[in-house]
């Protein structure tokens, strides 16, 4: 399996970083520092989802951000 991430994938918002909406706030933090050096790397930051247990959204390709044990979306 490969996943190929670029700026037309990030400028079309088909390439997200998702995190669980109860995830940690370290764990947001950093996931907004690794958004802005995508936007350092590629001109444009990827979307942040906010993901709940009602959340019926689902995507295409995306970049799971958690902590084991602790996020919904890494465990199951």
């Amino acid at each position: 399996m490969s996943y190929i991430i670029s700026t037309e994938k990030i400028v079309q918002k088909s390439c997200r970083m998702i995190l669980d909406e109860s995830a940690l706030p370290g764990v947001k933090r950093i996931a907004g520092i690794v958004a802005h050096d995508m936007e350092l790397v590629f001109g444009t930051a990827p979307a942040i989802r906010y993901m709940s247990e009602d959340t019926e959204e689902t995507f295409d390709q995306g970049i799971v951000v958690g902590t084991l044990g602790y996020s919904r979306l890494l465990d199951e």
